[in-house]
């Protein structure tokens, strides 16, 4: 018998949630690309600009890289980074965020947005400089999204 190629509920659930992002982004006036090989970045969004009429806006050359990382954690909901994240998203030379999609059992999917902000950026240098090989994200820490999907 030939064994056949097998997905766990947490791929299931890590695609489902950049699809949850890109609904997301487009509400939050975000036009999410999603980067087909990704290595830690799953989307490049590029900002609505200037309302020119109530059917058109202006599109500029800014960038947003975006990670999302999916929970179905049901008390805390979190999400894990590793060394190697940590390392990333320091180097990113562009401005970066955070996605952190959390599927409730009953309530939906929320979705919460962590930035570089000085507390993110010095915990992940404490992260680095520690001799743990996982760092937790609490969405508590996030900005959490009131558009729920």
């Amino acid at each position: 018998m030939q064994k056949s190629k097998m997905i766990t509920k947490n791929q299931m659930w890590g695609i489902e949630s950049q699809h949850h992002f890109a609904a997301f982004a487009t509400q939050v006036d975000l036009l999410p690309n999603p980067i087909k090989e990704d290595f830690g970045f799953d989307f490049i969004c590029q900002p609505l600009g200037e309302s020119i009429t109530p059917w058109l806006n202006r599109i500029h050359g800014k960038f947003i890289a975006v990670s999302v990382r999916g929970t179905v954690n049901k008390k805390n909901p979190s999400i894990h980074i590793t060394r190697k994240d940590a390392e990333l998203f320091l180097s990113c030379d562009c401005p970066f965020m955070l996605a952190l999609v959390y599927k409730h059992p009953k309530k939906g999917v929320t979705s919460y947005l962590r930035f570089p902000d000085e507390s993110f950026i010095a915990q992940l240098i404490r992260f680095l400089n520690s001799n743990n090989s996982t760092m937790s994200i609490a969405a508590k820490d996030c900005i959490w999204n009131l558009l729920s999907t």
